[in-house]
């Protein structure tokens, strides 16, 4: 019978219980594929630190559709986002729904004890003082490389580093490592 053993961080870190896989499925929930709405809020309500992944969702079926199409409607009209509980891989998370051209998208979201507080890394930052010089050339500078959100001009370089080595040794290619930068010594 196979073992893992977990941390238990709500209790200290050096401490560890054995849980078998029989007991954590007996803990998994089972998904329904239905999300639960539990309240309706402003988007604004929402701080971003909390939003992990997006997902379409999609209607399937008659009723769904209809039932689909009224909430989408309605929470676009009153510019609100429904919260609710959906189960994913066996443990059930918080969504929030907002309305998305002729769909729904559903955005999972941390739970709070997930988000840290800003505090715990921001307090030991010291207070400096800016001068209108220093201001005025960074915003030259900002200005300078103004533009726009295009997300298609991004590559995920290591994507495409990881396609072209893939596709080397399929090719039967030799596979040489390439010479890793020294440490660097200035950010000018």
């Amino acid at each position: 019978m196979p073992q893992v053993a977990a941390a238990c961080p709500l209790f200290d870190t050096d401490t560890f219980i054995e849980v078998t896989k029989e007991e954590l499925e007996n803990v998994a929930l089972e998904s329904t594929r239905t999300i639960e709405i539990d309240e309706f809020v402003d988007r604004s309500e929402i701080d971003p630190r909390y939003l992990i992944r997006p997902y379409y969702l999609c209607p399937d079926g008659k009723v769904e559709h209809d039932a689909f199409a009224v909430i989408r409607e309605t929470i676009r009209d009153m510019n609100k986002v429904a919260i609710g509980r959906v189960v994913l891989t066996n443990r059930e998370h918080i969504i929030a729904l907002e309305s998305l051209d002729k769909g729904l998208m559903g955005t999972l979201l941390r739970y709070p004890y997930k988000v840290r507080a800003a505090e715990e890394y921001f307090d030991d930052i010291q207070d400096v003082k800016v001068t209108k010089d220093m201001l005025d050339l960074a915003k030259h500078i900002v200005n300078q490389k103004a533009g726009h959100f295009e997300p298609d001009k991004f590559e995920d370089q290591y994507e495409t580093a990881l396609i072209d080595l893939i596709n080397q040794k399929r090719a039967g290619k030799p596979i040489a490592a390439k010479e890793r930068p020294g440490p660097r010594t200035s950010w000018i």
